[in-house]
Order: structure tokens, then C-alpha cells, then sequence
């Protein structure tokens, strides 16, 4: 053999010692990749309505006077944080009611409503001339409260489970929905309650008028 072709072959043994598998086998690399999700969407009631009450003759009834269609109550999430979540409803009297001069009916249907105070949670009453006569406190007004939708999930977020108070006095503000939820998800769901409201021993010829208020907390 000569000194030629021992040289070359011993240059292929050493280069098959450099890129053998015993070579490669330690060199792998690992990367940490990761990402944060947060919630910036809403939480916001998209339907609200008072119940609403037929004319009633109530001096040959009961008293009693039931609304005969009831108020509803819609909450909508889109892509937001779990909380857990409350809307009330109150019975407001018209702003201005309660001061020296008290207002006409005109104006009570427009003032807008009062809800602190000592008379936030009454009906007021005016005579067929539209002057201030007296008032119904929140105690002689039961709301009632059914669930209509108790929560249509859009996918791949989470639903509440909603609940509602069934029946109490509006003497001060009633709960119409809540649903607990988790802060570690997120949520898109629509929510849905009717109320309806009866007005105990009433024996006045009058035009009552009050203000619903719902209000969502937090």
C-alpha cells in the first residue's frame, strides 16, 4: 500500500468519529415559551323595562293591584372576568316629590327619580286636577321574580348559573339576578328575569306613578 492511500484513509476514520451518533446524542436545547390571557370585555344590563299595569276599578276589588306585564331584566357578558355579579330593582319616587312644593303629576312623569332619602322607596299619588295627594310605601309592593334564562353560554367561554330573589317587599331594593362566578375564567353569557309587582290594599281613586331603577353591581 502506499504512503499515499494510508492517508487517506486514515482522514475517514477520524471524520467518522466527529459526526457519529455518540456525537449528537447531548446536543438538544430547551426554550421556555409561554403567553398571559386576561379578560377586557363587559358586563352590561342591555335590557331593561318596569312592569306595566292595565287601568283598575280597585274600590270594587280586593285593593290589591298586580301589574299584568312584567318588567325584564337582561344582563349581557362578552369575554369578561368572573365576579360575582348582583342587578337590584327599586321602587324611586319622582325627584322633587317630597320638597314644600310638592310636584304636579306632569311633572312627576318626567322629573326622574329620587332613590335615597326617607321616601326613595314609594309610589306617589296624585288626584284627576294632577295634585300631589299621598303616597304608597315600598312595603305594600311585593316584587315576584322568575328566571327566563338562566344563562346561554357562547362557546369556548363560561356561563353563570343565575339566580333571583322569588318574592320580597320593595321597601328597599330587591335582587332581580346574580350569578357567582370564578375570576379564573372568563365569560360570555346572556342572562334573563321578569318581575312583576303587586300593590297591596289600595283604596284611593288616584294616577300613582313611581320609577323602576335597576342597577348592576359591581
Amino acid at each position: 500500500m502506499s504512503r499515499r492511500r494510508l492517508a487517506a484513509v486514515a482522514f475517514f476514520v477520524v471524520m467518522a468519529g466527529m459526526v457519529g451518533p455518540a456525537a449528537l446524542a447531548g446536543d438538544n436545547h430547551s426554550d421556555v415559551f409561554s403567553f398571559t390571557t386576561s379578560s377586557t370585555g363587559s358586563r352590561l344590563i342591555t335590557l331593561h323595562t318596569a312592569p306595566t299595569f292595565a287601568g283598575s276599578n280597585v274600590l270594587s276589588g280586593s285593593g290589591n293591584v298586580s301589574s299584568t306585564g312584567g318588567g325584564v331584566t337582561q344582563v349581557t357578558e362578552l369575554a369578561v372576568t368572573g365576579a360575582n355579579w348582583t342587578v337590584t330593582a327599586q321602587l324611586c319616587g319622582p325627584a322633587g316629590q317630597f320638597n314644600a312644593t310638592p310636584v304636579t303629576l306632569t311633572a312627576a312623569l318626567t322629573a326622574g327619580s329620587t332613590c335615597t332619602g326617607q321616601y326613595a322607596n314609594q309610589f306617589a299619588g296624585f288626584d284627576s286636577s294632577g295634585n300631589y295627594l299621598t303616597n304608597i310605601d315600598g312595603s305594600r309592593v311585593t316584587a315576584a321574580t322568575a328566571i327566563n334564562n338562566g344563562g346561554t353560554a357562547v362557546a369556548p367561554f363560561s356561563t353563570g348559573v343565575a339566580s333571583t330573589t322569588a318574592s320580597a317587599p320593595m321597601s328597599s331594593p330587591v335582587t332581580v339576578l346574580s350569578t357567582p362566578e370564578s375570576s379564573n375564567n372568563s365569560y360570555s353569557a346572556t342572562y334573563q328575569t321578569t318581575t312583576t309587582v303587586t300593590v297591596a290594599n289600595v283604596a284611593q281613586n288616584a294616577t300613582w306613578v313611581g320609577y323602576w331603577v335597576t342597577t348592576l353591581q359591581p
